[in-house]
């Protein structure tokens, strides 16, 4: 049976081991995610290998990502557990149990007062034996936009377009953004300015529970140099370079929207960032929106107005904290994630 040598080390160090490794298992990573891992605001992302003492081959990784946090008004450091991967020849009898107690084991040395990750299912269960438990179930809602190219899958493209027509025109009719006053300026932020900052402080002053860091400087690292995707940020003012009323990061791709993040100082530019996106999906003739929420998320019912429906791809959420009822109040978004 191979022994194992887990270690922290600079990730540079083992760059093209890690970029094979990607390529292998988490395909579609981009090689730039490295670098931009190491320059997040909240600090460099750590990394530990493990390897086969016999013939120093590189048998699995994992690495934790910093995220400052607001808890109920206090600073907390949270770590995004990610990269989690482990060789084909090593899948039994390997490092990956290990890898996973190395994480846990290091949180007071680097100052974390919590770590949580989002496991497949193949790591579920190494991640409840290493000491992670389920904290959020976050679900997945989906609003169709053009019904046509759903129908499609079933009927003929004419028939296709003259049911799709009349569902969209009902779905619209009871739709809130077919009558929300979608008032004030809306823009794409290719820049982000100190105004960010300014309405991160008016939400984080005004949040209960958890919520993580929305300052101007990690948004600008989280979305605009992330190499990942293709992130928009659109924002809403009163008026043009006016006061920040709230913002939304979203991507597209294949004619299908994803939320990532949503933040405003209340409920009304909430809803018209919702609403917005929306006329923007059918003005450029997208399929679909999506976006994920922890089941406990008050902003599920706001959704649902806007006839949002479960798309049953949930996922859970497993984290380790001396107290993990600090999750429960969590309003969670995609931007809460390492990728």
């Amino acid at each position: 049976m191979a022994r194992f040598k887990i270690v922290r080390s600079d990730p540079v160090e083992y760059k093209e081991q890690i970029l094979d490794f990607w390529k292998k298992y988490l395909p579609g990573t981009p090689p730039g995610r490295l670098s931009w891992m190491q320059e997040n605001p909240a600090g460099e992302a750590i990394w530990y290998f493990a390897f086969d003492e016999e013939n120093r081959t590189l048998a699995g990784t994992i690495s934790i990502t910093p995220r400052n946090m607001i808890l109920n008004g206090k600073h907390i450091k949270a770590g995004i557990v990610g990269d989690y991967m482990i060789g084909d020849q090593y899948r039994v009898f390997g490092p990956a149990l290990g890898l996973q107690k190395m994480v846990i084991d290091s949180m007071s040395k680097y100052g974390f007062d919590c770590i949580y990750t989002i496991p497949n299912i193949a790591s579920k269960k190494m991640a409840q034996r290493a000491g992670y438990v389920c904290v959020a179930e976050l679900m997945h809602f989906v609003k169709p936009v053009l019904t046509a190219l759903y129908i499609r899958k079933y009927l003929n493209n004419r028939a296709s377009e003259l049911i799709g027509l009349v569902l969209d025109f009902m779905l619209k009719l009871i739709s809130k953004d077919t009558y929300i006053k979608l008032d004030g300026c809306y823009e794409e932020a290719l820049t982000i300015d100190a105004s960010f900052d300014v309405l991160w402080k008016k939400v984080k002053k005004n949040t209960t529970g958890l919520i993580g860091d929305h300052s101007a400087e990690y948004i600008d690292w989280r979305y605009l140099k992330n190499p990942n995707n293709n992130y928009h940020i659109l924002t809403h003012r009163k008026k043009p370079e006016g006061e920040l009323l709230g913002y939304l990061v979203f991507s597209m791709n294949n004619g299908k929207i994803e939320i990532y993040d949503i933040i405003s100082s209340g409920i009304s530019s909430k809803e018209r960032l919702l609403g917005k996106i929306i006329h923007i999906a059918r003005k450029d003739n997208c399929k679909s929106i999506y976006i994920r929420l922890s089941k406990s998320s008050q902003f599920i019912n706001n959704i649902s107005k806007y006839i949002f429906y479960n798309a049953r791809n949930d996922i859970e959420l497993y984290a380790v904290s001396d107290d993990v009822s600090c999750f429960e109040k969590w309003e969670y978004s995609e931007g809460d994630r390492n990728t």
